[in-house]
């Protein structure tokens, strides 16, 4: 199993006369690397992806390629619907580049390429060779990726669309049914971003995803102390386990080792509970409390899953002060006792909708297109939209 994923800027560079007969355009797509523009280092090209892709394709694995970058072959730039939603792609290279600063060579790049040279480049803008591998990528070749912030930081909206749509799908799954829960998220986060699955092999579009690298978990996770993160459980993202919210995360019921499986499924059997404090990739970081004595760190328990953490929607809201007041208000108090709302969150970003608010009344939009997403809401019933 092999996997190529990059998430960053794209680009274009001027093709060296000697690979003209590959690119009749003369400009390479490529990827900006983080030493790229310094003197001396260049782009990643798609013909140098192209090669490397064939070289390990030799070895006949199972090959994924995830691009969440702008390579538009015609260089155009799409509006962004909020100023702090970017385009992943960055100026085209000036400097001429040598033939000799490739990782191939132009018999390398022909015998990888094959009859692929005589074909426009795939739908994503990017010259990948015709060893069989699958490419997933975050927009057409005439339409530029997006990024805007999550959580506080700047992250590709294919990327976050992803992983998003990975945690939620399980274990098993596949990449015909990955795209299309990626490609709906997408559309509704970002304008004139369409993204795209491409395979050597139809019949890869039904293949499992990453060949069933994943593992179904069992259903109860180990409980164990670390010298250097405390009271863990064997779960983190790639298992699915939920990042904590400000009102809710993730609960376990404690029970011994020596218990049989059906036992760790009856409630009554447990001698304590945790509670997810942070998710990290393999493991998470918990509060740990028995009902009898403290937990020793000497020994192992197991978790079962109690109650899971709801993601809130992010909202993002704008307009007439007044009216903003009193919606916020309403969502400050619409949760539990007079709480805040447990399924809405105020936003500063580009959330996944946002509302204009009026002195008469409130419309609810989507962000990707501007496209009401509701009837007009009147103010005298703005409760609703708590």
């Amino acid at each position: 199993m092999v996997i190529f994923y990059y998430s960053g800027h794209g680009s274009q560079s001027h093709t060296p006369p000697e690979l003209w007969f590959i690119e009749p355009g003369h400009l390479d797509e490529t990827l900006v690397c983080c030493d790229s523009r310094l003197p001396g280092s260049f782009d990643l090209a798609d013909n140098e992806l192209a090669v490397l892709t064939h070289r390990i394709a030799e070895r006949n694995p199972h090959i994924l390629v995830i691009l969440d970058s702008c390579h538009s072959g015609s260089g155009t730039r799409a509006q962004a619907q909020f100023s702090d939603v970017k385009v992943r792609r960055v100026a085209t290279e000036t400097r001429v580049r040598p033939v000799e600063s490739y990782l191939t060579s132009p018999d390398e790049l022909k015998n990888a390429l094959g009859d692929g040279i005589a074909h426009e480049n795939g739908r994503a803008g990017f010259r990948l060779p015709v060893g069989r591998h699958i490419l997933m990528a975050a927009c057409r070749e005439d339409e530029e990726a997006k990024e805007a912030a999550v959580d506080g930081q700047a992250r590709g909206v294919f990327s976050s669309c992803l992983s998003q749509s990975i945690e939620a799908m399980g274990t098993r799954f596949t990449y015909r049914d990955l795209y299309k829960r990626v490609n709906a998220l997408v559309r509704v986060k970002a304008s004139k971003q369409s993204p795209l699955i491409e395979t050597t092999d139809i019949q890869d579009l039904d293949a499992e995803f990453l060949d069933g690298a994943i593992q179904t978990h069992a259903p109860y996770f180990s409980i164990s102390f670390d010298n250097t993160f405390g009271w863990v459980i064997d779960g983190g993202a790639v298992h699915g386990v939920p990042e904590p919210t400000a009102n809710a995360t993730t609960r376990l019921a404690v029970f011994p080792v020596a218990l049989q499986i059906d036992q760790r499924l009856d409630l009554a059997q447990s001698i304590g509970d945790a509670v997810v404090l942070e998710r990290l990739a393999a493991r998470s970081k918990i509060k740990l409390k028995l009902s009898g004595d403290a937990p020793s760190e000497a020994l192992t328990y197991e978790g079962v899953i109690t109650a899971l953490p709801l993601p809130q929607l992010q909202v993002h809201i704008t307009g007439d002060l007044p009216a903003l007041d009193v919606l916020r208000k309403a969502l400050s108090t619409s949760g539990p006792e007079g709480t805040g709302s447990v399924f809405v969150r105020e936003t500063d970003s580009a959330g996944d909708l946002y509302v204009i608010a009026k002195s008469d009344g409130y419309q609810i939009m989507r962000p990707a297109d501007e496209r009401p997403f509701s009837t007009y809401i009147p103010s005298g019933h703005q409760e609703r939209t708590a």
